[in-house]
């Protein structure tokens, strides 16, 4: 387990007012330093700290299905950045979608994401 999923409201919205924006192409991705890290890291049997990330996709315009399908590319994006990458961890990332994502291939999703964690210096 590399990353934490983001459940709680607040802190979406933490990291939409407080966080840093990055945007490329389809994706934007909310950058913020997360207060509580040594808290997750204390908690985890590896005693490593971990990233908690949370994935955003509008309702406006898309039903359930696309929604989802749109999310299952965010994850499946983000653990191949995890896999080529050395992220850095202690972060809470939101990785939101625009109504544009709907139609995109994987790898289109992936090359958005991987140059909004390079502008966003999270990658190694």
């Amino acid at each position: 387990m590399k990353y934490i999923s983001l459940c709680e409201n607040h802190l979406f919205t933490k990291a939409y007012t407080a966080g840093k924006k990055y945007r490329s192409g389809k994706i934007t991705l909310y950058v913020l330093t997360d207060k509580h890290a040594w808290l997750i890291e204390k908690q985890n049997p590896l005693h490593e700290m971990l990233n908690r990330v949370g994935y955003a996709v509008p309702k406006k315009g898309l039903g359930a299905v696309k929604r989802n399908r749109v999310k299952r590319i965010l994850r499946h994006a983000y653990a191949e950045l995890e896999r080529k990458f050395q992220v850095k961890k202690g972060l809470i990332l939101v990785i939101g979608a625009g109504i544009n994502a709907q139609n995109a291939k994987t790898p289109e999703i992936y090359r958005d994401l991987e140059g909004a964690a390079w502008r966003a210096n999270i990658i190694c």
